[in-house]
């Protein structure tokens, strides 16, 4: 965990990265660079139970090249973490929307 020692029934302080609510799961991160940076970027679910759209906390531009760190990988995608860019979490699709999968590799 991050170089953390924790054990069962510890109150921690994490980032969540992903939410499968199919499975009930929900993945995080203990590591302190991720946390702190995210700290200055308050979100509004406390304030209001809507979903809004809110501005994005860094400016990055369309084909824009920049160095990211993997933080899952699942099935489909990866959550990424942008160093440079306040940490900010990022997804990308593991395949385009032109690529057939085979369904015994899938299934």
């Amino acid at each position: 965990m991050g170089g953390k020692n924790v054990e069962e029934g510890s109150v921690v302080e994490a980032v969540v990265l992903d939410i499968n609510k199919a499975d009930g799961l929900v993945d995080l991160s203990l590591r302190s660079e991720l946390f702190s940076k995210t700290k200055d970027v308050k979100s509004d679910s406390l304030e209001s139970k809507k979903k809004r759209r809110r501005e994005p906390c860094v400016d990055l531009e369309l084909h824009q090249t920049v160095n990211a760190v993997v933080e899952i990988v699942k099935e489909f995608y990866l959550v990424l973490s942008l160093p440079e860019h306040k940490c900010a979490i990022g997804y990308a699709s593991i395949t385009d929307y032109n690529t057939e999968a085979s369904r015994q590799a899938v299934y």
